[in-house]
């Protein structure tokens, strides 16, 4: 699934381009999703649906009184007609974590650009070496970007693996050529 190839890549950025280290939790839709992540029960959400509740819901957890997720870029826009999404669901697909931990929130919304990036920039799993080495995180992680791609590809190569034999890239799941607003953050 997307959500899958989502979270091998952020493996292999973590992991020296290991994808295989990831261990996928199935929740329910009765689950708490920031108490699971705030637990340590998992450390991202893929698949998440990128909305103001979610962003900011009341909690006794912290200071403030707020607490809630955050997202990375959406990587899939749905539609109430979008066989990816529940009926009536029109939001956008994100990798989410929690807002307590601005590191980590920070390094898988990298992870996520980065393989948009690398569509738009014609770099594919076939010349990941091509992605900058990068030490945004210090040089442990100056593979991160690669590691990523080498691992599950680009964008494009993701949504091709996964998504095109359902159902065709288009409107918002194309790629921004200047004259749409194309795989872009929403507005709340």
């Amino acid at each position: 699934s997307m959500e899958a190839d989502y979270c091998r890549a952020l493996s292999a950025s973590l992991f020296a381009s290991d994808s295989s280290l990831v261990e996928f939790v199935k929740l329910s839709n009765e689950d708490n999703l920031i108490e699971r992540l705030e637990f340590g029960d998992v450390d991202v959400i893929a698949g998440a649906t990128v909305d103001f509740h979610s962003d900011v819901m009341s909690s006794n957890a912290t200071a403030s009184g707020f607490s809630g997720l955050a997202f990375s870029q959406p990587y899939l826009y749905g539609g109430n007609h979008s066989i990816f999404f529940h009926q009536g669901s029109s939001g956008a697909k994100a990798m989410a974590t929690s807002q307590t931990d601005a590191d980590w929130s920070t390094f898988v919304y990298w992870v996520v650009a980065n393989l948009i990036w690398a569509e738009e920039n014609g770099i594919t799993s076939a010349d990941f070496r091509d992605v900058p080495e990068v030490k945004l995180f210090g040089g442990k992680f100056e593979w991160m970007f690669r590691g990523s791609i080498l691992a599950v590809g680009n964008y494009g190569e993701i949504y091709e693996r996964n998504l095109e034999h359902l159902h065709p890239r288009a409107n918002k799941n194309l790629l921004n050529d200047g004259s749409s607003p194309q795989l872009w953050h929403p507005q709340f």
